[in-house]
């Protein structure tokens, strides 16, 4: 089935869903009709003598000056050209076939004033399976993502698309780079919340904790959604637990704050992701480019601005921090002997000639510590460029980077955490059964992590636990079945 630009608003779930498994582009009629009218009044504009921004002008601070006609055409080439100054590691070929895809989508409104034949050429492009290579710094995310977005200009240039006037500036104005990271960076995170608080559930059975604090009767007195969702997401995989059971005999009267407030603190991660997907979902159907042409009006203004992307990648990060933080605080109660009621040592018998778990903790700990830094919030920075007209700049870009090694770290600190959790069920003296659900996560990994008897490289089963994780695994699904 075709992915249709043009008759519709793009959804997270439909981009998600295309960046797993790329179909063929076509664009809707009615598309057609819009660009002809809007570039219709830019050919108009080059005939009224008249100095109409990114039209018949310079760029940036040289806005003012004003370009000779024979030299319009020759202007676009300039501009994409000096442009396409990025560095750094290439971008991943799933985000440069979302850039393009997005900058389709906004081309395809028809606001740009660009001619058909250019929005045909990229679709054409996309559609063939190129991947051009864009650098993955370089961009302020004010005017947009100029130097990504040029070096995919440049592509079709060197592709044979002939570009005419303003249209060098609509393809490489706007904040598609920003959001294509974004977008995924969204995506990786929802998996990983729920991966979170299935390690939770995990963690409650291996240190015998208690579901008390996941009643619904308590987030039903703080009615935050993510709270009771959290709550009756972990309610469901311990269903039905003998482990859970035995902690009412426990001498234990509470649990810590990392076992205890998971529904607080994971619940606010969960409502943070949802202001952030809300944001992001809006911002794929939005025309960034600028200026844009409303019926007979050319209006300058400033959609090309990442602010919105940036505080919205920057407060999931932050999030995103927090969960990983409480989850290396979990793993710690599991490997230190002074905590819970294991009869072992760092996760292991005969600790001393074996050290167990204690270094994998160690590299939570690490990743956790490296993700505080990483989410300062981009966009509490800016810094002026282009001889000061563009003196307030987004730093959307490396805000949505950052969110996205967030994640990445987070992802390996669950993954240790998983580890650890299901390690701690097998030092457990009374062997009892766990939930319904923790059960079959517990077998999950059990079917391709041994139990750890002797000290072994524990990379490998880190790296294998990510293999689960990243299987397409819902643990919803495991409570279901």
């Amino acid at each position: 089935m075709n992915f249709i630009i043009g008759d519709k608003p793009l959804t997270l779930e439909k981009v998600w869903a295309w960046i797993e498994k790329p179909t063929h582009i076509s664009i809707h009629p009615s598309v057609k009709t819009r660009m002809a009218a809007s570039r219709q009044v830019v050919e108009e504009c080059l005939n009224d003598g008249k100095p109409h921004y990114g039209i018949n002008t310079g760029f940036g601070s040289l806005a003012n000056t004003r370009i000779p006609d024979d030299k319009l055409d020759a202007l676009q080439y300039n501009l994409v050209r000096s442009h396409a100054c990025g560095v750094g590691e290439l971008f991943s070929d799933d985000i440069v076939r979302l850039i393009m895809l997005l900058r389709v989508n906004v081309l395809a409104m028809g606001y740009s004033g660009v001619r058909y034949e250019v929005l045909e050429f990229l679709v054409n492009y996309v559609n063939d399976g190129n991947i051009p290579k864009i650098p993955s710094q370089g961009s302020v995310g004010a005017s947009g993502d100029l130097a990504p977005l040029a070096h995919l200009a440049l592509a079709l240039i060197d592709g044979g698309l002939k570009l005419k006037a303003k249209e060098g500036l609509s393809l490489i104005n706007g904040i598609q780079g920003s959001l294509a990271v974004a977008v995924i960076a969204l995506r990786d995170a929802e998996v990983l919340i729920e991966h979170a608080n299935s390690a939770t559930a995990l963690t409650l059975e291996g240190l015998r904790g208690s579901d008390r604090p996941f009643d619904e009767r308590i987030a039903n007195v703080r009615p935050q959604e993510g709270h009771k969702e959290v709550s009756e997401f972990v309610r469901g995989l311990v269903s039905g637990s003998k482990i859970i059971a035995s902690h009412k005999g426990c001498s234990r009267v509470q649990d810590p704050y990392s076992m205890r407030c998971v529904p607080q603190v994971h619940g606010a991660v969960v409502d943070t992701l949802k202001f952030a997907k809300g944001i992001i979902e809006r911002e794929l159907s939005s025309c960034t480019d600028n200026p844009l042409i409303f019926g007979r009006d050319i209006i300058s203004g400033g959609n090309f601005h990442g602010t919105s992307i940036g505080i919205a990648c920057d407060a999931l990060a932050t999030a995103i921090t927090a969960l990983g933080n409480i989850s290396e605080r979990r793993i710690e109660q599991m490997i230190n002997p002074k905590q819970g009621d294991l009869p072992v040592k760092y996760l292991v018998k005969d600790a001393g000639i074996n050290s167990g778990y204690m270094v994998a903790h160690v590299t939570a700990s690490a990743l956790a510590s490296e993700n505080k830094t990483l989410s300062f919030p981009a966009s509490a920075d800016s810094i002026t460029t282009s001889a000061g007209q563009e003196d307030f700049v987004s730093m959307a870009m490396w805000a949505a980077r950052k969110l996205r090694q967030v994640v990445s770290n987070t992802e390996k600190i669950v993954a240790i955490e998983f580890l650890s959790a299901a390690q701690a069920i097998d030092m457990q003296e009374e062997r009892l059964s766990p939930g319904l659900g923790t059960k079959k996560i517990y077998e999950l990994i059990r079917s391709e992590v041994s139990t750890l008897i002797t000290d072994r490289a524990l990379y490998k089963d880190i790296e294998m636990m990510l293999v689960i994780m990243n299987k397409g695994w819902e643990s919803a699904h495991l409570v279901r079945e």
